[in-house]
């Protein structure tokens, strides 16, 4: 038989099956090792030469179930979708109607706050705050970064 093409046709045996740690189809039955992740070595395969490969394997590439908690990243999420109208976050913890409705109202609330110019945010603190003069009511504005200053039409 030759070297090519028809001795190819007799490579129907498979040598690698699915990892139980990674999923991938990298483990070897007969060494009884993976390719990819060395299971069941304890510790991940990872080279230096091979960065990319690093970067697919790295932290928050996954569900990440403790860390997010740890983290603290679904309330980091939550202020993010009030701090400007334009970003949508998903989250599960605001799935109940009446939590739907108190965040529609905060968002509708920051849209406002986006598109007043910079006398009518200082207009309404001081209307909040009686004891504010107008450079402090100014600054006080320009001292958060939430504001973006918007011509109207």
């Amino acid at each position: 038989m030759t070297k090519g093409t028809s001795s190819f046709g007799l490579h129907n045996e498979r040598s690698h099956t699915l990892c139980k740690r990674c999923g991938r189809r990298s483990y070897h039955r007969q060494l009884r090792r993976c390719a990819s992740c060395a299971f069941p070595a304890p510790k991940l395969r990872h080279y230096n030469w091979s960065t990319k490969a690093r970067m697919r394997h790295n932290t928050g590439t996954g569900r990440m179930r403790h860390l997010r908690k740890a983290m603290g990243l679904e309330v980091k999420l939550q202020k993010l979708a009030l701090e400007g109208p334009h970003k949508k976050v998903k989250c599960r913890a605001n799935r109940g109607p009446a939590d739907a409705k108190a965040r529609r109202e905060r968002i509708a609330e920051a849209k406002r706050k986006c598109t007043m110019t910079l006398s009518e945010r200082c207009k309404e603190l001081r209307t909040k705050d009686q004891s504010l003069t107008s450079r402090t009511a100014r600054s006080k504005v320009l001292a958060s970064g939430r504001f973006k200053a918007v011509t109207k039409k």
